[in-house]
Parts: C-alpha cells; sequence; structure tokens
C-alpha cells in the first residue's frame, strides 16, 4: 500500500457532488456531480423450475409464443409515459419521459424521486423561505436507461444512469418484476448485478490499478467542526474520502487487495490511521475504459462506468444523451465477452419495430401501502 506521501487529498462530498479540501478550510472546489453507468443481466425463466436453476430462456420468445422481453420492457416504459408508478410501500415515484427503440435496443428516460415528507426549500442567497413541500411533492432526476436485449439470447443487459449515489434502479426493475408477473404468470424475470464477486476479481486481474478512494459515509465531528460544515453536511449528506494515486504512469500493485477479495477480509481494508471506513472504490483501467470497483464489507462488491468528461453536455450541464448513451454501448461491448453476450445480434437482424408495435402498452402493478 501506499506511504503517506502518496495521500494526495481528502475529499468531502455533500449532496450529489464532490467538495474537496487539501488542507486548507478555504481551499473548496465547484460541487460538481458525479454520473456514472451501473449494469445488470436480465433473464427468464419458468417459475416452475428450482429457485437454484441455471436453466434461462431465449428472451425473444421465452414463452414460445412470441413472448418478447424487449418488447414487454418497450410496453412498460410506454405505459409509464401515461401512467406513473408509485410505490407507496418505499414512496418512490417514476415516470418515463422520453422513449426510443432501435433494433434490440431500448433507450428510455425515466423521472424519478421520492415523495411523502415535508420540507421548506430557502434560497440560500437571500435567505428567504420560497417553497413548502408538502407529502405529495416529489423532487425528480431525469435518469436515463438503456435495455440492449439480443435476438435468441438468454442474456439480455440493463444499463441505467447514476447522479452521485442516486439512481432508480431498485425501483424500476422492482415495478417491471411486478408487471411482468401479472402479464406471465408462469415465469419469472430476473435483473440481477452484472458485477458479482467474480466480475471485480476479474476486472483487478485484467486491468492497471490507477486510484484508491475510501469513502466513510458521516463525517467526524472533529471534522465537521473544523470545517465548519453543518449538520445536514455531516451527518445526512456528507461523505469523507481518503484518495490515493500512484506516481505518474505507474499503477497500483493489486497482490493485496486481491488476496483480501478471495479471503472476504475486507475489513482490513476500511481501517487507516483509526478512521473507518465503509466502501473502498478502485478505479481500473481495463483496455481504454476506467471501471469503477465499489468494495464494501457488507455487500457483495459492485461495478460502475464513470462517464467520462469528454461525452458532451445537454444545455442543464449533463453528459447528452447522444455521448451517454454511445458510453452505455462501449460498456456492454466491454463485458460482452464475459458474460457471453451475443452483441452482433443487436444489430443487422430481421428485427424492426412497426408503428402498431411502437403504440403497445402494458398494465401497471404499483404497490400498495
Amino acid at each position: 500500500m501506499p506511504s503517506s506521501s502518496d495521500l494526495k487529498a481528502h475529499t468531502f462530498r455533500r449532496g450529489l457532488g464532490t467538495l474537496s479540501a487539501t488542507g486548507d478550510p478555504s481551499d473548496r472546489e465547484a460541487i460538481v456531480p458525479e454520473y456514472s453507468l451501473a449494469a445488470s443481466t436480465i433473464r427468464v425463466r419458468r417459475r416452475s423450475d428450482p429457485a437454484t436453476s441455471n436453466t434461462y430462456l431465449s428472451l425473444s420468445d421465452f414463452d414460445f409464443s412470441g413472448g418478447d422481453v424487449l418488447q414487454f420492457i418497450y410496453e412498460f416504459c410506454n405505459a409509464a409515459s401515461r401512467k406513473p408508478v408509485k410505490d407507496k410501500s418505499k414512496e418512490k415515484y417514476l415516470q418515463s419521459s422520453k422513449l426510443e427503440a432501435e433494433g434490440r435496443i431500448v433507450r428510455a428516460t425515466i423521472e424519478a424521486g421520492s415523495y411523502g415528507s415535508r420540507a421548506q426549500l430557502r434560497d440560500i442567497e437571500t435567505q428567504i423561505d420560497t417553497y413548502t413541500r408538502t407529502e405529495s411533492d416529489a423532487e425528480l432526476l431525469p435518469l436515463r436507461n438503456l435495455f440492449a436485449i439480443p435476438e435468441d439470447s438468454s442474456t439480455g443487459l440493463f444499463i441505467t444512469e447514476r447522479i452521485g449515489i442516486h439512481g432508480c434502479k431498485t425501483s424500476l426493475v422492482g415495478a417491471l418484476r411486478r408487471s411482468f408477473n401479472f402479464r406471465y404468470p408462469n415465469y419469472i424475470l430476473e435483473i440481477n448485478s452484472l458485477a458479482p464477486e467474480e466480475a471485480v476479481k476479474a476486472s483487478l486481474d485484467e486491468g492497471d490499478l490507477k486510484k484508491i478512494r475510501l469513502i466513510r459515509y458521516g463525517i467526524p465531528s472533529d471534522v465537521a467542526d473544523r470545517y465548519k460544515l453543518g449538520l445536514h453536511e455531516s451527518q445526512v449528506g456528507g461523505t469523507i474520502e481518503l484518495v490515493l494515486t500512484p506516481g505518474r504512469g505507474f499503477s497500483f500493485p493489486k497482490y493485496r487487495l486481491s488476496n483480501a477479495l478471495r479471503s472476504d477480509d475486507r475489513a482490513g481494508l476500511l481501517e487507516i490511521r483509526g478512521m473507518d471506513y465503509h466502501d473502498i472504490k478502485l478505479e481500473v483501467r481495463v483496455g481504454k475504459s476506467i471501471r469503477t470497483l465499489t468494495v464494501t464489507n457488507t455487500k457483495p462488491p459492485r461495478v460502475t462506468f464513470p462517464v467520462p468528461t469528454d461525452a458532451g453536455e445537454d444545455p442543464g450541464g449533463r453528459p447528452s444523451d447522444e455521448g451517454l448513451y454511445s458510453f452505455a454501448v462501449e460498456v456492454i461491448h466491454d463485458f460482452a465477452r464475459d458474460i457471453g453476450f451475443p452483441v452482433e445480434r443487436l444489430h443487422g437482424i430481421d428485427f424492426s419495430w412497426s408503428e402498431e408495435m411502437l403504440l403497445r402498452t402494458t398494465e401497471i402493478i404499483d404497490v400498495e401501502d
């Protein structure tokens, strides 16, 4: 592991962005949202099969009567543009605002947010309260999603955008599975994170470790006092990071990390200088892409992909649709070989979307209290 001279900076996070401090409380950078992509596999099996069964069906005709998971997903997103998804048990709200289909790919922008709590909105420049949020108000984030399901394949991919710690995967996947179960009661739709532990190990074996970030959720009181952080920043929305980088042109050795992953001994990696951290983010260069591997002591590791800064920006300063979706396709190509995903069956096959298909919807099943 690197020496103390390699500890380049502490980073404090609040809200959706990053606030950097290198020892001087006045040294603060602008808060910039962190955009990334997370990937999951899509599969279908018979409900009558054992839960441990790996017998998955062709997604383009899983019921042998023309049942196509990609068509179902499109119909669900199309329906969600007219009837928003409401998960009352978790107080989550989803609505589709943009939908496109091309070949065996569906792209959907989902506006997602939480409701159910009261809050006062205040203009931080004038210190004047501008709006009282009620329990029926939801603050919505437009999150972009890509579903890629090749013809006659038992595996599809779901790529979803994250902004900082915010995403829509849990609520969206739950709604998709409920509606699929209602329409096809004899089948189970499985959408699982792409990167179980073996995928994380494979990325470490294949790539060069370029950065290590130790993350603690909630900022210790002595640090919060020093930087004059408020209660929300230090306890509710704040995190503290320790960022380690090697010298220019070098990479970190991976032996210690690889052994810890194989033995599940992650706790030893999450304590430095008397401070316990919750997550380790490892930035690994694999080919031309950077994979961010998040390793925790309590959850299976997952892989996220930071959206490159050259993806272009929309008028709101976010990565453009074109840039983000192009990067999502690159992510698919990166992992295709690892999971046996037939990329060649996404385009150039005998499949097209008719006007009638593009008008279809399906019934959305909400979760009640």
